[in-house]
């Protein structure tokens, strides 16, 4: 009986010798999640128990299934597949070919045998139409019987520019929107959108947009890259440029890079003051402002209307605790001062505007400028930031006139800066830079 078995076995692979290596086979879809990670090894069922494991056939095929990642619609990347004949006796190779699935995998005729111990390797590409996620599977038919290898690729295209450059005008302490959707259509692939200052008249910082857009410096936070919106608080006069990168987050493929070439798209922002009279406090400190570490000294910006009567005090003195009060003509804007930041911890300037000026000859003096330390101690340490050198720029009719420093030693000192005045051939800013151990009286 055990002879007759080994006949028909004998018989059996005599018939298998003579397959036609064409013959289609019907595709066939394996399961992704029922394949092995690395490798399958296919061994053909022996005829019965006295057939040695030595004789039959085997075939390892590995990876069990390819990841191709994503690649550029366009481009093509290629990954190997081996076939490694794990036992003693020659492997035929009946048919390499691909499952149903989308047409953008390609694979090469496989070898016709594989002697015992060799490995062939199949060089298998995938070569994106269009953007998007495709899957095929990939089948060997050998003596062993069928085998698959689960196939995945992700097509990325290269976000569309729509502007190359946009130039926009500002003014100091403006609020400009960034949106990158502006100079890049990505296609609706998922994106980062990366800003980058490429050119500032003074160190700058893009922040997320704030339901608060009134005090954007006191509210905002960094740019969060995972939306294409920013924005940028305009600073000194001069021109800023902002540059956009988009990373397309399946797989990090990079535009501008040498997947994506081209330049940036770019957002130009000349910054030039306007109105009449503009005035910038910013303070610095030994080792500061460091944006990692939290508090700082706490200064205020004063302007003072030529009728004050005293510092620090409504409704003739600007600052914080009086922002936006009523001057000149009842219900006229434009004479009335307005703070833009209350700044307490000297990372950002404060500033104060007016859009039009007083006939300051009717009152016998100008505006006054004045800073006010208003708290020097460092309350995480007990010490104090002092000394804290100040800075104050002035603008008249949209031209720097007036920039002045002072080191300031002490809470509760009162710099008087500056006074601007308006002449037959209009305003001046004239200096004073007078330090006072706190708020003076005013002379009537």
């Amino acid at each position: 009986m055990i002879g007759a078995m080994r006949t028909l076995f004998a018989l059996a692979l005599l018939l298998a010798g003579c397959i036609d290596d064409e013959r289609p086979f019907e595709d066939a879809e394996p399961d992704p999640d029922a394949m092995p990670a690395a490798a399958d090894v296919f061994v053909a069922a022996p005829p019965d128990a006295a057939t040695p494991d030595a004789a039959l056939p085997c075939l390892r095929v590995a990876p069990a299934q390819i990841d191709f990642g994503a690649v550029r619609v366009g481009g093509a990347q290629t990954v190997r597949a081996d076939l490694e004949n794990c036992g003693a006796v020659p492997v035929r190779i009946h048919a390499v070919r691909l499952g149903t699935g989308d047409g953008v995998f390609g694979v090469p005729e496989g070898p016709a045998a594989i002697e015992p111990g060799a490995t062939a390797g199949l060089d298998v590409i995938f070569t994106p139409r269009t953007a998007g996620t495709f899957r095929r599977a990939l089948i060997v038919v050998a003596d062993t019987g069928e085998s698959t290898i689960a196939m995945t690729g992700v097509g990325v295209a290269c976000p569309a520019v729509r502007e190359s450059r946009i130039s926009l005008r500002a003014a100091p302490l403006d609020v400009v929107p960034l949106d990158a959707r502006w100079l890049v259509d990505a296609g609706g692939q998922a994106a980062q959108w990366r800003w980058e200052v490429a050119d500032a008249a003074r160190p700058t910082a893009l922040l997320e947009p704030s339901s608060n857009l009134d005090r954007p410096r006191e509210v905002g936070v960094p740019d969060d890259p995972r939306t294409p919106l920013a924005i940028f608080v305009a600073g000194e006069p001069g021109f800023y440029r902002f540059d956009l990168r988009v990373q397309l987050t399946a797989g990090g493929l990079d535009f501008p890079s040498a997947d994506c070439p081209g330049e940036p798209p770019s957002v130009g922002v000349e910054v030039r003051p306007v109105g009449a009279l503009r005035v910038e406090l910013g303070w610095t400190w030994p080792g500061g402002p460091d944006p990692d570490a939290p508090g700082g000294p706490d200064l205020d910006l004063h302007l003072l209307h030529p009728a004050a009567e005293a510092w620090n005090a409504a409704p003739f003195d600007a600052f914080a605790q009086n922002p936006s009060p009523d001057w000149g003509a009842p219900r006229v804007p434009d004479d009335n001062p307005a703070l833009f930041a209350d700044v307490m911890d000297g990372a950002r300037p404060e500033a104060l505007f007016l859009d039009a000026l007083e006939d300051t000859t009717a009152f016998g003096r100008g505006y006054w400028i004045g800073a006010h330390a208003f708290a020097l101690e460092n309350h995480n340490d007990g010490g104090t930031f002092a000394p804290v050198t100040a800075s104050v720029r002035v603008w008249l009719g949209g031209a720097l006139a007036c920039e002045l420093r002072r080191d300031l030693g002490g809470s509760g000192e009162l710099w008087h800066v500056a006074a601007v005045v308006t002449t037959p051939t209009g305003p001046e800013c004239r200096p004073i830079d007078t330090l006072h151990r706190g708020f003076p009286s005013i002379e009537p």
